[in-house]
This record gives structure tokens, C-alpha cells and sequence, in this order.
């Protein structure tokens, strides 16, 4: 399962929640305010993270988010973003 993490914005004292979209790795995602998706496959320094709102990535990617009926519920995820379905996200770095 991703684990969550929480963050406090600096600017407005919100708190998000986070979770990894990792190429590679079959996962169970939890909704989060954020995925971020991540490719260990390139080097560090040339790493593109990218990030998404949850209703984005679902909007983006639900053919790829398969619902476990679990409560709370998390979202199997096998396959990851094609690189030209990345290029359209924001990067964050």
C-alpha cells in the first residue's frame, strides 16, 4: 500500500495529503489531495517528478486506477502514465 504523507503549506497553514505513483511498483493508493508521479528508472538528476490533484489523476487516469471495494478506499495502480500522458502534467521540479 502508499503511504501518505501529510504536509502544512507554509503560506495558508492547509495541510495536504500525498501519495507516490511509482513506475514500476503495483500499488494501492489511498485518495490524497496529490499524486505524484515518479520514475525510478532515470537518474536523479535528470528525474522529471510530476504531480496531480486526486480528481485530476482520475479524470487523467482512471483506465489505469482500479477501485478494491476496501474502506476507505484504494485504487490499484499496475501501469504508469505514458511519457507523452507525463509531459502534459506540471512538473514540480
Amino acid at each position: 500500500m502508499a503511504s501518505v504523507i501529510l504536509t502544512e503549506e507554509a503560506d495558508t497553514g492547509r495541510y495536504l495529503s500525498m501519495a507516490t505513483w511509482t513506475k514500476g511498483v503495483e500499488t494501492l493508493l489511498p485518495r490524497v489531495d496529490r499524486i505524484f508521479f515518479v520514475d525510478m528508472d532515470e537518474p536523479e538528476s535528470q528525474r522529471d517528478v510530476r504531480s496531480v490533484a486526486w480528481d485530476d489523476a482520475v479524470r487523467d487516469f482512471r483506465s489505469l486506477m482500479t477501485p478494491m471495494g476496501l474502506y476507505p478506499e484504494r485504487w490499484r495502480v499496475r501501469e504508469f502514465p505514458t511519457p507523452e500522458q507525463l509531459r502534459a502534467l506540471p512538473s514540480i521540479i
